[in-house]
C-alpha cells in the first residue's frame, strides 16, 4: 500500500501555524480559520514572511514566492544553492544572492526539503502539490512553446558555459553534468541551440547533446507534433553515430536513437524511409544481443518494430519472420522472467494482426486469443494492465468478426468498451480508447444487423474525439475517421442527407491534415472516396465523380511508393467503376474496374486476404460488361467470383453472404443471357443461404428478401407464375418489417412491391395487383422528391401502374397519378421523369410531344438532359413527322425546332468524333470527316455537344473553327503539344530520353515552355516538382548537355559527380539546371545540401548575390556537416571562377555561428 504523504506535511504545517497563532475553538467558525491543504497553508505562511533585516524589497511576498517557485524546475535531488540562484534571477528579474536563499529559507523553510547529492547541499519543494500550486499551468511537455522553460534552460547553461571557462571540468558541476541534457530539452529549440554551442567547445558535451536531441524529439512527439521531432531525431542519431564510432560503448544508444528515428518516419507517413534505420536498429541489437543477453528484449522490440513497418509497406509475407522471432524471443524471455509476460502478449497481438492480414483468419484467433488470456491475468494482479486487456479484447472481437462469428464478437467488443469507459472515469488519457471501443462498437451492431443501436455509440465517440481534438490538435485525424464511421451509420439507417456533412467535415479536416504532413494523404484518400458513396446515394452523380477521381489520383500516388497502398488503389478504382456506370459512361466505366480485376489478382496471388476483393470486383466486372451488352463476357467473371466465394466459404463461414451475393448475380447474368432454367438453381441456392445466415443474424434479412425478389423473377422466366408469387410477397413482408425501422430499406420496399404487382398481373389478377403497385407510386414518388436517382424507378412504377389500371378499366386515373408525380417533384426531376415517360413509350407516342416541351421547358441549363430529350423527340417525331410536328406546335407554338430535322448521319459522326479517347484520334477522325467542318453540319454538332458539359464543348468548338481556317492538323498541334507537356513531365528517364530523341523540336516550342510554367506553379507539389524538373532537363537539352543528366537520374550514384564536373568547365551554364535536377530527385538531406551549394556557385557565376546567399543559407539548412569540405571545394573552384570565393565568407562564418533549427528537408524541392 502507498502512503501519500500530503496529510503528514498539512498536520505538521498546521500544527506549526497553530503554535504561533492559536485558534480559540470556543468561537463558532473556528474549523474555517484552519488550514484544510497545503495549498491553503502555504499562502498563510507566505503572508507572514518578514522582509529580510535591513531590505528595502518592497513586495517580499513576490520575491518568496519566486524562489520557491523558481524550484519547481529542479531536477533530480534539487537544485545546488549556485544553480538556484541563476534560475531565480532569469525568473524573477532581479539577482538573487546568498543572502536571499537564507532568508527563504529561515522564512518558508518547511516547505523545501534540504538534501545532498556529490558532497553538495542541493534544494527542493518538499511536496508535488506545492509545485502545481506555484507553478498551476500546465506543463508543456517540451518544445520550445513555453517561455519560462527556454529561460531556464538558457540561464543554467550559460552558467554551465561560465563554469567551464573558469576552469572546471565539464563533469564537476555535478547538477548540471547530470542534469543539462534535460533541462535543454525542456527548453525547447533556444535551450538545445545554447547546448549545440556549449557542446561544440567542450565536445565532452556531445552525449549530453545527442541525449538532448532525442529527448526533444520523443517530447515532441509525444505532444503529436511528429513532423516537428523529426530535426531533433536525426541529429541526435547523426551524433550518437559519431560517438559510436569512437567509443563502441554509444552503440546501444545509437541503436535506440535509429529505432526512435524509424519509429517517427513511419508516423510521419514515410514507411520507406523508416525501413534502413529499422533494420538497423535490428542489425545492431542482434549484434548487442550476441554479447549480451540483456540486449534481447531490445532486439525483440526492434524485430516487432520492423514487422509492423514491412506490413505497413504492404510487404506482409516478409513481415511475418521478424513479427514470429520477436514472439520467440520474448515467449523464452517470460518463461525465466515474468516482466515480460506484457511483451509477450503484444508480440502474440501483432502476430494476430498480421495473421488476419496474410488472409489466415483461423490461425490469428489462436495467438490473439493467448494474448487476451495472458492481459487478463496481468490485470487480476496490476490494474495498469487493464488498458492492454481491452485492446487485445478488441482485437479479439475483429478476429471472431472476420471469421462470421459477430455474435460471439460481440462480448469481448462490449468488455474492452466497458474497461475503457471506467478507465477513462478515472485517467481522461483513456477517453481515446474509449471512443475508439465506442466505434468498433457501432461497426460490430451494424454487421449484426442493429442500424440503429449501433448509431448511438458511434455518434459519442464523435463527441468524444471532438472533445479530445478541441484541447490536443493531434486527435483531428481520430475525428475525422469517427465522422467518417458516422457517415457510414447514418447511410445505413437510410438518412443519407444526414450522412452527407459529417462525411463532408471529415473530408476537410483530413485535406487540411495532409497538406501538414503527407502520412494523412491516404485517410484523404479514403475519405474522398466516401464522399463520392454520400454524394451517389443522394442522386448526385455527377457530384460524386470528382472526389472518387481525385482518391483514384492519390492512391496511386501513394501505390506507387508503397505497394501497401494497392488494395486501396484497387478498391477506389472499382468505385470509379460504378460512379462512371452510374452517369451513364459504360464505356468508360470499364477500364478502371479491368484495373481493379488485375491489381487484385496480382494481390491474391502473394496474399489470399486480397482473393475476396477479387472476388467481389469479378463480380462488379460481370455488371460493367453487361451494360455494355456483352453478356457472355459478362458470365465469365461471375462465374469465376462464385468460385472463390465458394472455397472462401468453405473454409470461413464469413464469407457465405457474399457467396449468396455471387450467386443472385451469376443468376442475373444467366437470365439475361435468355437461359432462364440455367439461372434459377444459382438463385436458388443464394435464398438458401441468406435464408440460413438471417436466423443466425437479422442483417442479412436485407440480403434474403433480394434474393427471394430475384428468385420470383426467375420462376416467373420459366412461366411458372404461381411459384413465382411465395417468394415475391415474402420478400415485400421482409422489406416492409426492414422498412419501419430504417428508412434506407424504403427503396427495396417499393421495388419489391412494384414486383409484387408485376407477378398478381401475370396471374391475371389484376385488381389485386393494383394496391401494390399504387403503393410502389407513392412510396417512389417520396423518394423522388428528395433523391432524383428514384426518378427512373417512379417512371417504371408509374407505368406500371397505368398498365393496371388500363386493365380494370379505369383510364381517366392513368393521367391523375401521373399529374401527381410530377406536382410533387423540382423541376429538374420533372424534367426527367418526363423523359423517362417518353422513353418507355412507343415511338410515335400521341403525347409525347406535349411530354417532351413540358420537360424541356423543365430541364434548365442541364445540357445532358436537354439531349436526351431532343433525342427522344427525334425517336417519337420519326414515324409520322406532320402528326408530331403539329403536336408540337399545339404545345410549344411556332416555330418548329432545327434540331428537329438535324441530319443523322451528320449527327453520328460527330457523335463519334467527340467519343474519341485521345487528341490524336480527335484530329485523324475529323480530318477524315470534312463535312463536320462546314455550315451544313453545325446543328448537327450543336446537338452532339449537348451530351458534354459546356467547357468541353467550347473546347471542341474552337478546334473546329481552329480547323475551318487551317485544317484539322494545325488546329489540333496546340492541344497535342500540351499533351506532350504533361507526357514529358510525368515521364521517368528512359522516356525522356526517348522523346527528346523523336520528338527535340516539338519540347523547345513556345507552347510546351507555357505549358510546363503552368504546371510548375500548380498547387500540388508533385506536379509543380515535376515540370520544374522537366524544364530544367529541356534548359540542358537546349545546351546539348541532357544526356549525363538523364544518366545521373538513372543512376544510383547521383549528381555529386557530375554537379562537380560542370563547375569546373570554363562555361559552366550547364550547372545551374543539372543542380535543380539534382534537388528535385534528392533523396537525402545530404544531397539536397550538395544540389543547393551548387545552385549557389552556378549563381556566384552568374553575379547573383542575393540568391547565392539564399541557397547557401538553404544548404545549412539541410547539412552543414559538410562545412569543411565546401569550403575546400568552393576554393578550389575560384582558380577558374573567381565570383565563387565571395561563398568562402559566408561558409567560414557558418563555422562559428550557432546552428540553427533543423527543419524536415523538402527533397522534392518545393
Amino acid at each position: 500500500m502507498t502512503v501519500r504523504p500530503e496529510p503528514f506535511l498539512l498536520a505538521r504545517l498546521v500544527t506549526d501555524q497553530l503554535r504561533i497563532a492559536p485558534v480559540d475553538t470556543g468561537l463558532p467558525n473556528w474549523r474555517q480559520q484552519v488550514s484544510r491543504s497545503v495549498e491553503t497553508a502555504f499562502e498563510v505562511d507566505l503572508a507572514r514572511a518578514k522582509p529580510p533585516v535591513g531590505s528595502v524589497e518592497t513586495n517580499v511576498t513576490a520575491l518568496a514566492r519566486g524562489l520557491l517557485t523558481t524550484l519547481t524546475w529542479a531536477l533530480g535531488a534539487g537544485f545546488p544553492e549556485p544553480e538556484w540562484r541563476v534560475v531565480g534571477q532569469a525568473l524573477t528579474g532581479r539577482e538573487v544572492g546568498a543572502e536571499d536563499i537564507s532568508w527563504v529559507l529561515d522564512q518558508l523553510g518547511r516547505y523545501v526539503v534540504q538534501d545532498g547529492e556529490a558532497g553538495v547541499a542541493v534544494y527542493r519543494l518538499a511536496h508535488q502539490a506545492l509545485a502545481d500550486h506555484l507553478r498551476p499551468q500546465p506543463r508543456l511537455p517540451g518544445g520550445g512553446d513555453d517561455p519560462e522553460a527556454a529561460a531556464v534552460a538558457v540561464a543554467l547553461l550559460e552558467h554551465y558555459a561560465e563554469l567551464l571557462t573558469g576552469g572546471l571540468t565539464a563533469r564537476q558541476p555535478n547538477y548540471l553534468w547530470l542534469h543539462v541534457a534535460e533541462h535543454a530539452a525542456i527548453g525547447g529549440e533556444a535551450g538545445l541551440d545554447r547546448l549545440r554551442q556549449l557542446a561544440g567547445d567542450h565536445p565532452d558535451l556531445r552525449p549530453a547533446l545527442a541525449a538532448a536531441a532525442g529527448t526533444l524529439a520523443a517530447r515532441l512527439d509525444r505532444r503529436g507534433q511528429s513532423l516537428a521531432a523529426l530535426p531533433p531525431a536525426q541529429e541526435a542519431e547523426q551524433l550518437y553515430r559519431s560517438l559510436a564510432v569512437e567509443e563502441p560503448a554509444f552503440q546501444a544508444v545509437l541503436a535506440s536513437a535509429v529505432n526512435d528515428l524509424g519509429v517517427l518516419l513511419s508516423e510521419l507517413g514515410r514507411p520507406a524511409d523508416a525501413l534502413p534505420p529499422t533494420q538497423e536498429a535490428v542489425d545492431l541489437y542482434r549484434a548487442l544481443a550476441a554479447d549480451n543477453p540483456a540486449y534481447t528484449g531490445n532486439l525483440a522490440g526492434a524485430l516487432t518494430n520492423l514487422g509492423v513497418l514491412l506490413s505497413e509497406l504492404g510487404r506482409r509475407a516478409d513481415a511475418l519472420p521478424p513479427t514470429q522471432e520477436a514472439l520467440d524471443l520474448y515467449r523464452a524471455l517470460a518463461a525465466d522472467n515474468p516482466a515480460y509476460t506484457g511483451n509477450l502478449a503484444s508480440a502474440l497481438n501483432n502476430l494476430g494482426v498480421l495473421l488476419s492480414q496474410l488472409g489466415r483468419p483461423a490461425d490469428a484467433l489462436p495467438p490473439t486469443e493467448e494474448a487476451v488470456d495472458l492481459r487478463r491475468a496481468l490485470a487480476a494482479d496490476n490494474p495498469a494492465y487493464t488498458g492492454d486487456l481491452a485492446m487485445s479484447l478488441t482485437n479479439l472481437g475483429v478476429r471472431l468478426s472476420e471469421l462470421g462469428r459477430p455474435a460471439d464478437a460481440r462480448p469481448p467488443t462490449q468488455e474492452a468498451l466497458d474497461l475503457y469507459r471506467v478507465l477513462a472515469a478515472d485517467n481522461p488519457t483513456y477517453t481515446r480508447d474509449l471512443a475508439g471501443a465506442l466505434n468498433n462498437l457501432g461497426v460490430l451492431l451494424s454487421d449484426l444487423g442493429r442500424p440503429a443501436d449501433a448509431l448511438p455509440a458511434t455518434e459519442e465517440a464523435v463527441d468524444l474525439r471532438r472533445a479530445l481534438a478541441a484541447d490536443n490538435p493531434a486527435y483531428t485525424g481520430n475525428l475525422a475517421m469517427a465522422l467518417t464511421n458516422l457517415g457510414s451509420r447514418l447511410s445505413d439507417l437510410g438518412r443519407r442527407a444526414d450522412a452527407l456533412p459529417a462525411t463532408e467535415e471529415a473530408v476537410d479536416l483530413f485535406r487540411a491534415l495532409a497538406a501538414d504532413n503527407p502520412a494523412y494523404t491516404g485517410d484523404l484518400a479514403m475519405s474522398l472516396n466516401n464522399l463520392g458513396v454520400r454524394l451517389s446515394e443522394l442522386g448526385r452523380r455527377a457530384d460524386a465523380l470528382p472526389p472518387t477521381e481525385h482518391a483514384v489520383d492519390l492512391y496511386r500516388a501513394l501505390a506507387a511508393d508503397n505497394p501497401a497502398y494497392t488494395g486501396a488503389l484497387a478498391s477506389t478504382l472499382n468505385n470509379l467503376g460504378v460512379r462512371l456506370s452510374g452517369l451513364g459512361r459504360r464505356a468508360d466505366a470499364l477500364p478502371p474496374t479491368t484495373e481493379a480485376v488485375d491489381l487484385y489478382r496480382a494481390l491474391a496471388t502473394d496474399n489470399p486476404a486480397y482473393t475476396d476483393s477479387l472476388a467481389s470486383t469479378l463480380s462488379n466486372l460481370g455488371v460493367r460488361l453487361s451494360e455494355l451488352g456483352r453478356r457472355a463476357d459478362a458470365l465469365l467473371p461471375s462465374a469465376e467470383a462464385v468460385d472463390l466465394y465458394r472455397a472462401l466459404a468453405a473454409d470461413n463461414p464469413a464469407y457465405t453472404g457474399s457467396l449468396a451475393m455471387s450467386l443472385d448475380n451469376l443468376g442475373v447474368w444467366l437470365s439475361e443471357l435468355d437461359r432462364p432454367a440455367d439461372a434459377l438453381p444459382p438463385t436458388a441456392e443464394a435464398v438458401d443461404l441468406n435464408r440460413a445466415l438471417a436466423a443466425d443474424n437479422p442483417a442479412f434479412t436485407g440480403s434474403l428478401a433480394m434474393s427471394l425478389s430475384n428468385l420470383g423473377v426467375r420462376l416467373s422466366e420459366l412461366d411458372r407464375h404461381t411459384d413465382a408469387l411465395p417468394p415475391t410477397a415474402e420478400a415485400v413482408d421482409l422489406y416492409r418489417a426492414l422498412a419501419a425501422d430504417n428508412p434506407a430499406f424504403t427503396g427495396d420496399l417499393a421495388m419489391s412491391l412494384n414486383n409484387l404487382g408485376v407477378r398478381l398481373s401475370e396471374l391475371d389478377r389484376h385488381t389485386d395487383a393494383l394496391p401494390p403497385t399504387a403503393e410502389a407510386v407513392d412510396l417512389y414518388r417520396a423518394l423522388a422528391a428528395d433523391n432524383p436517382a428514384y426518378t427512373g424507378n417512379l417512371a417504371s412504377s408509374l407505368n406500371n401502374l397505368g398498365d393496371r389500371l388500363m386493365k380494370v378499366e379505369r383510364p381517366v386515373e392513368v393521367e391523375r397519378a401521373w399529374r401527381q408525380a410530377l406536382a410533387a417533384l423540382p423541376l429538374a426531376a420533372r424534367a426527367l421523369l418526363l423523359l423517362h415517360r417518353a422513353a418507355r413509350g412507343e415511338a410515335g407516342h400521341p403525347d409525347a410531344a406535349r411530354w417532351l416541351h413540358s420537360a424541356l421547358a423543365d430541364a434548365g441549363a442541364d445540357r445532358g438532359l436537354q439531349s436526351a430529350l431532343h433525342q427522344q423527340a427525334r425517336r417519337h417525331r420519326s414515324p409520322d413527322p406532320a402528326t408530331f410536328d403539329a403536336a408540337w406546335l399545339t404545345a410549344a407554338g411556332p416555330p418548329l425546332p432545327e434540331w428537329f430535322t438535324v441530319d443523322p448521319d451528320l449527327l453520328q459522326n460527330a457523335r463519334n468524333w467527340i467519343a474519341t479517347d485521345t487528341y490524336e484520334a480527335e484530329r485523324d477522325n475529323l480530318a477524315a470527316n470534312p463535312e463536320l467542318l462546314t455550315p451544313d453540319a453545325d446543328g448537327a454538332v450543336a446537338e452532339a455537344l449537348l451530351a458534354i458539359n459546356e467547357e468541353q464543348a467550347h473546347r471542341y468548338e474552337a478546334v473546329r473553327r481552329a480547323a475551318r481556317m487551317e485544317g484539322a492538323q494545325a488546329a489540333y498541334r496546340p492541344l497535342l503539344l500540351r499533351l506532350l507537356a504533361h507526357e514529358f513531365t510525368g515521364a521517368d528517364a528512359v522516356r525522356k530520353r526517348q522523346l527528346l530523341a523523336e520528338r527535340r523540336d516539338d519540347l523547345f516550342d513556345g507552347i510546351v515552355t507555357t505549358a510546363l510554367n503552368e504546371l510548375a506553379v500548380s498547387d500540388d507539389d508533385a506536379t509543380s516538382n515535376s515540370a520544374m524538373a522537366a524544364e530544367a532537363l529541356l534548359d540542358l537539352a537546349r545546351l546539348g548537355q541532357h544526356q549525363t543528366a538523364l544518366t545521373a537520374l538513372e543512376s544510383e550514384q547521383g549528381f555529386a559527380a557530375l554537379l562537380a564536373d560542370l563547375a569546373r568547365v570554363p562555361n559552366p551554364s550547364a550547372l545551374a539546371p543539372t543542380a535543380i535536377l539534382a534537388l528535385l530527385n534528392a533523396r537525402t538531406e545530404a544531397d539536397v545540401a550538395t544540389a543547393r551549394l551548387y545552385l549557389a556557385i552556378a549563381a556566384a557565376t552568374t553575379g547573383d548575390p542575393i540568391t547565392t546567399e539564399e541557397h547557401i543559407a538553404l544548404a545549412l539548412e539541410a547539412d552543414r556537416t559538410r562545412l569543411p569540405d565546401w569550403i575546400t571545394e568552393v576554393a578550389a573552384l575560384g582558380a577558374q571562377h573567381p565570383q565563387v570565393l565571395r561563398l568562402v565568407p559566408l561558409l567560414t562564418a557558418a563555422l562559428t555561428a550557432p546552428s540553427e533549427p533543423r527543419a524536415i528537408t523538402n527533397t522534392d524541392g518545393k
